[in-house]
């Protein structure tokens, strides 16, 4: 009786069939969110360090450090796009994915993903402007940011959020497609 419910089972549902192109570019994917996170990191550390160089007078080193960042940012940017590259490449792959349960659990994953290079790609934006912000004050040298250093700080605080809530809401979804 139990093979013969197993074998009902696998008529109705079918096999699990998961494309390698789709765990190709979900592996992918994971490699260009972990040199995202790595960039992130170091970007708000080296926020740390422009403060401080501004504080000291140390000017020519903060206006260094925050070329530097312009530069990550630039390549935080391009990691976004490729990000979603891949995810563009799991969505195409997600018709093929077995049993239909599997898509719609992919689907959505998916669209938390979506929704979070979005956001990133606010975050890059809004931190971008930041960094011209704080260089411009320091090559100005008086009070050019008129509270916009903290308006865009509010910013990226609450993309940085944002980012991790729908990382993780993604990272869960994708616990029950591997489950």
């Amino acid at each position: 009786l139990t093979l013969g419910v197993g074998a009902v089972w696998m008529f109705l549902v079918g096999p699990t069939i998961i494309p390698p192109d789709f765990v190709a570019a979900r592996q992918r994917g994971a490699e260009f969110a972990l040199e995202i996170g790595v960039i992130s990191q170091n970007s708000l550390r080296s926020l740390d360090e422009i403060a401080i160089h501004d504080r000291v007078g140390n000017r020519a080193e903060a206006l260094v450090l925050i070329t530097r960042e312009l530069i990550k940012n630039r390549e935080l940017h391009e990691r976004a796009v490729a990000l979603s590259t891949e995810l563009a490449k799991m969505a195409e792959q997600i018709p093929k994915l077995r049993p239909r349960d599997a898509r719609a659990v992919a689907a959505e994953a998916l669209s938390y993903e979506v929704a979070m290079v979005g956001r990133l790609l606010g975050y890059t934006a809004s931190l971008k402007e930041l960094f011209e912000v704080l260089r411009a004050k320091l090559t100005a040298r008086e009070g050019v940011t008129n509270g916009r250093v903290q308006d865009l700080l509010a910013q990226i605080n609450a993309s940085a959020n944002s980012i991790n809530a729908l990382n993780n809401a993604f990272n869960e979804t994708m616990r029950k497609f591997d489950g």
